[in-house]
């Protein structure tokens, strides 16, 4: 873990081959760039890290960490009001779905729901 301090600058890149540490991580979703803003709010480890992104420089999103906490590997990310440009479904997801009607599940609970268009993905597979 890493211990990130209120105040402090933190990026994000695109760049997998970068290895994280108290002042730079690597995400894993291309469009982070693109998606993102300068003002938009970015939660880390289920919304225990706040940040405010303050610049986007090419595949960089430079944010102002808002509150003080420790960053493990592989936290998620969410990024509040922001449309981002991910599928419901991804391919695992599509599997599983079909692995959960094999096997006679009730009900199915989809995680990330953004707009009428996902729940019909979703039902379309089913």
């Amino acid at each position: 873990d890493v211990s990130l301090k209120a105040g402090q600058t933190f990026t994000f890149t695109t760049d997998k081959s970068v290895i994280g540490n108290s002042e730079m991580v690597a995400v894993t979703y291309e469009g982070f760039t693109t998606d993102l803003s300068v003002g938009n709010t970015v939660l880390v480890d289920d919304g225990l890290i706040g940040m405010e992104v303050t610049a986007i420089e090419g595949n960089k999103v430079i944010c102002k960490v808002l509150n003080n906490g420790d960053l493990g590997e592989n936290k998620g990310v969410n990024l509040p009001g922001v449309s981002i440009a991910l599928p419901a479904l991804a391919e695992k997801d599509k599997q599983d779905l079909i692995f959960g009607c094999e096997q006679g599940v009730d009900f199915v609970a989809a995680s990330f729901i953004r707009k009428r268009s996902d729940v019909i993905e979703i039902r379309e597979h089913l």
